[in-house]
This record gives C-alpha cells, sequence and structure tokens, in this order.
C-alpha cells in the first residue's frame, strides 16, 4: 500500500487494506493484519470511502478472536454492523 500511495493513487484503498488484513490473519500475523486494518480505517475517514468498513471491523473482531480475546471481538463485529 505504501508504494501505491507514493504514485498519489488512493483508489480503493480500502478493499486493498482489506484484503492484505485477510491474509496476513490467515498467517497468524496478528499485530500486522490489525495495522492494515487501521490503515484502511484512517483512509476511511480521510476520504469518506466506507465500502468496506464494515469488513475492516469484522477483521478486527476476527483478530481478537485469535487473541482469545471475545468481549474485544464482540465490539468489533457489533461495529461492523453498525
Amino acid at each position: 500500500m505504501r508504494d501505491t500511495r507514493a504514485t498519489g493513487l488512493r483508489l480503493q484503498e480500502t478493499l486493498f487494506a482489506t484484503a492484505l488484513a485477510g491474509a496476513y490473519l490467515q498467517n497468524d500475523e496478528l499485530d500486522e493484519a490489525v495495522a492494515a486494518v487501521e490503515a484502511g480505517l484512517e483512509w476511511v475517514e480521510e476520504s469518506g470511502e466506507h465500502f468496506q468498513e464494515p469488513e475492516l471491523y469484522r477483521l478486527l473482531g476476527d483478530v481478537q478472536i485469535a487473541r482469545c480475546n471475545p468481549s474485544r471481538a464482540e465490539a468489533h463485529f457489533v461495529e461492523a454492523l453498525d
């Protein structure tokens, strides 16, 4: 994502962040997954591009499940539904 930003192209950045976070999660790279989600959520705030926002929150919930923290996971899942 950093290389894409350097070109000035930020189209569908939330989609890329979602895909990247999902890949990190599948490989148990939880900190990297969270960083990708946070980058995606930052772009949501900057751009108003909300299409992938629920999926980003769902991924945060999945990270918390992987970390055995169901109460924090639930909060992220609820946020995804709002």
